[in-house]
């Protein structure tokens, strides 16, 4: 019998289950918006150009006296990103995999709560358990290919460059040497994707905890 009543009786995986949704929504939303973005200024501060660097393209915003004057999207082609957009995509394609599996472990939790597994619950919420390590291990790895692969990325391409107009300008002796900062009248650092990917994982570490003290559905 399908017992929804452990939502309230079962208060720790109850809890996990909620932490999981919030990863769930977190690295789904991440893998659509920006990860990385640089934001500059004119000498006169009159103009800013912000870029915000996305898996399929670049969306430049163009602000004039404050107000915003237009939004381009540009092809990752525009400028010569090899290895920054490899490094995007593999941060981005880590935590769509982390969310696969936070999917899966949703699903699973929830499954175990109302006890649809029966007399199988138990190594059902074990594998629960295991789903769920393996979505915090994968978050963790995304969050530190891009925080520490992205900058050594930006300088290798800049250097690299085979013409000036392929140089992306914002970062020279910007993002190209440090992950965040502000420097010559721009401000570099994360995008709210990667922003959302490492809150996330304080959730996702929270739920990888959690479910070894509820001694509820443990063999």
């Amino acid at each position: 019998m399908v017992a929804f009543s452990n939502f309230k009786t079962n208060k720790l995986t109850t809890i996990t289950f909620a932490l999981l949704i919030v990863v769930f929504t977190f690295t789904l939303a991440a893998c659509i918006i920006d990860w990385y973005k640089t934001d500059s200024q004119t000498t006169d501060s009159n103009t800013r150009a912000v870029y915000r660097l996305k898996p399929t393209t670049i969306l430049l915003d163009t602000y004039i006296s404050g107000d915003h004057a237009s939004s381009i999207d540009l092809d990752w082609g525009t400028f010569e990103l090899t290895r920054t957009h490899s490094i995007i995509n593999a941060a981005v394609a880590l935590c769509a995999l982390s969310w696969l599996a936070c999917l899966t472990a949703v699903i699973l939790v929830f499954l175990v709560q109302i006890e649809v597994f029966g007399t199988k619950s138990k190594v059902m919420w074990l594998v629960c358990k295991i789903v769920i390590i393996i979505s915090t291990v994968v978050l963790f790895m995304c969050v530190v290919v891009l925080g520490g692969g992205i900058t050594p990325a930006f300088k290798s391409d800049i250097d690299g460059a085979s013409t000036m107009t392929g140089i992306f300008a914002p970062c020279v002796q910007t993002c190209a040497n440090s992950f965040t900062g502000n420097k010559n009248g721009t401000k570099f650092g994360p995008g709210s994707g990667w922003i959302l990917a490492l809150v996330a994982l304080f959730f996702a570490v929270a739920a990888s905890v959690l479910p070894w003290f509820d001694k509820a559905h443990d063999l």
